[in-house]
């Protein structure tokens, strides 16, 4: 079984590699046979396999020699990291698919983000019709509960408008709170925060870690916290249960 999911997550990984170079404006989005970076020739099967093309070409094209980015490998690697973790934290089928689907959308996120900055507005969308689905799946629209996301914009709102008038720039960029408001749709409002307080733990070392790795894109005021707030819900929807259960152990003590 591990091997099919590892199979799958490497094409997902490819899917998703083509929508982020969508989204980042490195190259159309479509579904035909995918060109060299050169642009001179289509390429060939055995260099569109997922992970091990890029593995046995070590990283280079073929014909004209050009780099391809790391960046191509390591999706790939991720979705099929993604996909075998909720494989084993979710038994139903549904809750499997629907929460694998939001975590590869928080790849796309968070990747995205990396190169350009900002979250696109189709994630966001998604994300909302992801957290549709699954109240749709579960009949609970009446126990929807909108304060969360609510108040996660209006908290970040005050700050970012304060922050504005002290130091003349936003405290956090516009999309990440969209991206929270998003995500805050799947949980309560103390889980919410405890959320957003794993991100902000997690961004200093993350953000010294991304600075060493290119100081150059890095190096400025800019911090693509879009990252940091994905991995950190991640970890949340996978440890969800297992936090709780620690909740209620504090709880008796």
């Amino acid at each position: 079984m591990i091997l099919i999911l590892i199979i799958i997550g490497f094409l997902a990984g490819s899917f998703l590699n083509n929508y982020i170079s969508y989204l980042c404006g490195f190259s159309k989005f479509d579904f035909t046979r995918s060109t060299c970076f050169c642009n001179d020739r289509k390429l060939k099967s055995f260099e569109l396999v997922p992970a091990i093309s890029f593995i046995v070409l070590r990283g280079k094209c073929k014909e004209c020699k050009k780099n391809i980015s790391s960046r191509y490998l390591f999706i790939e690697i991720v979705a099929a990291l993604i996909l075998i973790i909720c494989y084993y934290n979710y038994s139903t089928f549904f809750y499997f698919f629907i929460y694998t689907v939001l975590a590869m959308s928080l790849l796309v996120a968070a990747t995205v983000d990396y190169y350009k900055f900002k979250i696109p507005n189709q994630i966001i969308i998604f994300i909302i019709l992801v957290y549709f689905a699954k109240i749709t799946y579960e009949n609970n629209f009446i126990h929807v509960n909108l304060f969360p996301p609510i108040a996660v914009v209006f908290v970040f709102s005050v700050i970012d408008f304060i922050y504005y008038k002290l130091r003349g720039k936003m405290a956090i960029g516009f999309g990440d709170i969209k991206l929270l408001m998003s995500l805050s749709l799947f949980f309560n409002l103390p889980f919410s925060f405890l959320g957003i307080w794993v991100s902000s733990f997690i961004a200093l070392p993350g953000y010294l870690i991304l600075n060493t790795y290119n100081k150059e894109r890095f190096s400025g005021n800019k911090v693509p916290f879009g990252i940091f707030i994905s991995v950190a819900y991640f970890i949340m929807l996978i440890c969800q249960r297992n936090i709780l259960h620690l909740i209620n152990l504090v709880g008796r003590y």
